[in-house]
């Protein structure tokens, strides 16, 4: 375990964040996955923007969203997603 879990700064911010309400919490969360990944899943996009994956699926075919085809799978950058939370689809 990384010695930076047991610095007194560390614990204090993870009492802040568990002191949150649970919506902001999430959001938080969410937001520090989103600095860390490259790309996401259409379910990923999905959720994270309150759609159904198929609506997702449907805005990728029809060049709403740019995304990569791997393989069978789509994945949509992080750029990309970043793009949709400021402008919208």
């Amino acid at each position: 375990m990384n010695d930076i879990y047991k610095e007194p700064e560390f614990l204090e911010l993870v009492e802040k964040v568990r002191k949150l309400p649970p919506e902001r919490r999430k959001a938080l969360i969410e937001y520090i996955e989103s600095l860390t990944k490259e790309f996401y899943t259409l379910n990923d996009i999905a959720e994270l923007l309150g759609l159904n994956w198929r609506t997702v699926q449907r805005y990728v075919k029809d060049g709403r969203i740019k995304a990569i085809k791997v393989g069978r799978q789509w994945r949509i950058p992080a750029e990309e997603y970043a793009r949709i939370k400021k402008e919208g689809v």
